[in-house]
């Protein structure tokens, strides 16, 4: 899951001699996220992988004989794997003793894919399938740099364990935008391979060729559909008029416990006729660039987080290259009181 102010309650599982694994899929509990480097059988006092009460991983560089070692391995034969695979179901990658042809995880063939204009509102970019992928594929892997994150919270980041998170690059997995469980048609997983904890990407279900690929990012306990939830500063879609089939982009500007959130509202082209004097619409509308929007003063409203749909990213400039009608930015500010435009782009 992306990386979240919020902090998972309660303290990792208590390590016994009947249970010497208690955190072995609590990953967020762990603060390990690589294997440890003992030469030789580990020791419960100073492995790194024992201390956070888990089982030594595919990319443990103690030996095969080390007692803490996963013994798992699939019966899968002359192919490579996919989310039906023992091995992924248990949540580790393919293994030397496996009868697959797998290898390491991270330097497989992925199916192929393109970045383009995302169909899905304010999401600027999005990732395509160029091949029909069946269900269970592993789609790929997100790359970056694993990073110590503390109380820092980014659409960049993923979490790896407690406090480290991944700092994804701008490639491949990244461009998958967020729809809920229930809509979309790829998920992701933590896999232990030879190289690291993997957030990997599978199919959910058959995707067709030229079909956008879509994940939930949050976990169980965040608010579905968002990152994270919204806070001051961050962009967001939202439907304050639960009759009314409309969806309205918004800033938060401020929030008032842990419910109530206040927004200043910014409007799109087909907004901009309904809502603002003819003199303004008028000039608006022979200059406005694709994916701008209209930031609004003096027009804020407050409501619970409930009527929040998700959250989405907005550009506080003019975005450099083509314009897409679906990448949102803005420069220019309508004022309701003085009823005037200020700003250029």
């Amino acid at each position: 899951m992306p990386a979240d102010r919020k902090k998972r309650k309660g303290r990792p599982g208590k390590i016994t001699k009947k249970n010497p694994y208690p955190n072995e899929y609590d990953y967020l509990r762990q603060k390990t996220w690589k294997g440890c480097q003992c030469d030789g059988e580990c020791d419960p006092d100073c492995c790194p992988c024992q201390k956070d009460g888990k089982q030594c991983g595919r990319s443990c560089s103690c030996p095969a004989s080390c007692r803490h070692r996963i013994r798992h391995t699939c019966g899968c034969i002359g192919k490579l794997c996919d989310a039906s695979c023992s091995c992924f179901k248990a949540g580790y990658a393919c293994g030397g003793r496996c009868g697959c042809e797998c290898g390491h995880l991270h330097l497989r063939e992925f199916p192929q894919t393109e970045v383009r204009e995302s169909q899905t509102l304010g999401a600027g970019q999005g990732l395509f399938a160029k091949e029909e992928i069946p269900k269970g594929t592993i789609i790929g892997l997100m790359e970056g740099t694993p990073i110590r994150h503390g109380e820092q919270s980014s659409f960049n980041m993923f979490d790896l364990a407690a406090d480290v998170a991944l700092e994804c690059r701008k490639e491949g997995v990244y461009f998958v935008n967020e729809k809920k469980n229930k809509d979309s048609n790829a998920v992701f997983k933590y896999i232990e391979s030879s190289r690291r904890r993997e957030v990997v990407l599978f199919a959910k279900k058959r995707i067709k060729k030229a079909e956008e690929l879509s994940a939930q990012y949050t976990s169980p306990s965040a608010t579905p559909g968002c990152v994270y939830p919204a806070d001051t500063g961050d962009y967001i879609l939202a439907k304050p008029d639960p009759d009314v089939d409309e969806l309205w982009v918004g800033k938060v500007t401020g929030t008032k416990g842990r419910k109530l959130v206040q927004v200043a509202w910014l409007l799109r082209k087909e907004d901009v006729d309904r809502y603002l004097p003819s003199r303004i619409v008028m000039k608006l509308k022979e200059d406005m660039r694709d994916g701008e929007l209209i930031m609004t003063k003096n027009w804020d409203d407050e409501f619970t987080r409930d009527y929040i749909v998700q959250t989405v990213f907005v550009e506080e400039r003019k975005p450099e290259g083509q314009l897409h009608k679906n990448t949102w930015w803005w420069t220019r500010t309508y004022n309701k009181k003085t009823k005037t435009v200020r700003g250029k782009y």
